[in-house]
């Protein structure tokens, strides 16, 4: 959040301090996770390159946040190799994974993204079959209701979004065709796409409400289906120490 925080700043030209907190937390990102140029440095490399014509930056300013991102990453995979031979970090090393092995893996993504957002494993009962449709059908209508009030976000709340919807988009990619998917317990790896839903939600329910729009009344279906969703967290909370079945397991694999 603190690199998504510095790149919202950079590219609504407020650019003090945030470059250098960009690329601190690139740079120190790419030593303790291989994982986070999937998650942070390629979706904020991508919405630099296309900065100048999807917001108001220079073309100098553009070049300077390229060159920074690019310097960071670079310097912080060295130090994470030498690291990787001197024994300090694991040394992990990323492959793509086989063409074979890639619909599998796709398979895998949508169950992991239907597990951290609560809808999977599938209802077993009448009340939880009708409290998991109440859920789902906010997620669209708050979905539908704030993209088509897309035009009325503010500059950093566009830079926001547009950051993470790449950086979803790069992480369920990532997570097809490289070799860090080892099963369900995988679905840790796309954690920060439930977060960045939570954010897009609330920045369109505040949108919704702002409006005079007639949609303002799809907040209360966002807060419903929240409500709903933090019952069945608690009760998979309550439930993780009970005796284990596949379902079970597969709902407390992100606890």
């Amino acid at each position: 959040m603190i690199g998504s925080y510095a790149m919202t700043r950079y590219l609504s030209n407020k650019h003090s301090s945030s470059l250098l907190l960009l690329v601190s937390c690139i740079f120190v990102g790419t030593v303790s996770d291989p994982w986070f140029a999937a998650a942070f440095t390629v979706p904020a490399l991508l919405l630099a390159w296309q900065s100048d014509k999807w917001f108001a930056i220079t073309a100098p300013s553009r070049r300077t946040l390229l060159r920074g991102i690019i310097v960071a990453f670079i310097v912080g995979r060295l130090v994470y190799s030498a690291g990787g031979a001197a024994g300090i970090f694991s040394g992990q090393t990323i492959h793509f994974a086989s063409p074979a092995q890639a619909p599998h893996q796709a398979l895998l993504l949508m169950e992991s993204i239907g597990i951290v957002f609560h809808l999977y494993p599938l209802p077993d009962s009448i009340f939880s079959w009708v409290t998991w449709v109440i859920y789902a059908t906010s997620i669209v209508i708050v979905g539908l209701a704030g993209y088509r009030l897309r035009t009325a976000l503010s500059g950093p709340e566009k830079i926001l979004l547009s950051l993470f919807g790449i950086s979803a988009a790069v992480m369920a990619t990532a997570f097809i065709v490289t070799n860090f998917v080892s099963g369900v317990i995988s679905a840790r790896y796309i954690i920060n796409i439930y977060y960045i839903g939570i954010v897009a939600f609330c920045t369109f329910s505040h949108r919704l409400w702002m409006s005079p729009s007639p949609l303002r009344w799809a907040v209360i279906a966002l807060v419903t289906g929240y409500a709903i969703l933090a019952g069945f967290a608690a009760q998979d909370t309550k439930n993780c120490g009970s005796t284990p079945t596949p379902a079970l397991l597969k709902a407390c694999t992100i606890s």
